[in-house]
């Protein structure tokens, strides 16, 4: 029980237990009991607030558009313990995105046209609370072009990693390590 993961998808929740039962079978140190399941998303999660060391999520938050994404932050803040950990995956981007791109609900959930400019994903962050925001890696993901995609030049995508620490906000301003 010291690991929750929580998922909307009931297939995917299921998955995770057919995978916990293998793991079990090939590592002597596991056991399915490490780990409670829960259904829920990201803009209400079904956990106590301040209970929570360490959250974790990979090319999530790119899929929300700015209200959605802000409630996500917000969860993640609310179930944190002090001094309690976000840890993020995302692809981000500094070049804009036109409509088309932006709004193909497909391309969000490949983790493309969600991507944000790293500031703006700081700054979502830091609007939550967080006063520590440790960038971790920055490094190539993938380039939109023309001839594949609706766009009339190369766009360039990263991913990043980041730690967003649940400390106090000093007063002049969030930490920001890169």
């Amino acid at each position: 029980g010291g690991v929750t993961g929580i998922d909307v998808v009931d297939e995917m929740l299921e998955a995770s237990r057919k995978n916990f039962k293998i793991a079990e079978e090939e590592n002597d140190w596991f056991s399915s009991k490490f780990v409670n399941l829960i259904k829920g998303d990201a803009l209400n999660l079904p956990v106590a607030d301040a209970s929570i060391d360490v959250a974790a999520q990979n090319c999530l938050f790119n899929i929300f558009k700015t209200e959605d994404l802000k409630k996500a932050d917000a969860e993640m803040y609310r179930v944190l313990k002090p001094h309690g950990r976000l840890v993020m995956s995302d692809p981000i981007c500094e070049q804009p995105m036109n409509d088309e791109l932006r709004n193909d609900d497909r391309l969000r959930a490949l983790c493309l046209s969600g991507s944000i400019p790293l500031q703006e994903y700081i700054k979502t962050l830091t609007d939550a609370g967080f006063g520590t925001i440790e960038v971790r890696a920055r490094k190539s993901y993938r380039v939109l072009s023309p001839n594949h995609y609706p766009t009339d030049e190369l766009i360039y995508i990263e991913s990043i990693e980041i730690a967003a620490i649940k400390d106090p906000m000093p007063e002049d301003g969030p930490c920001i390590f890169t």
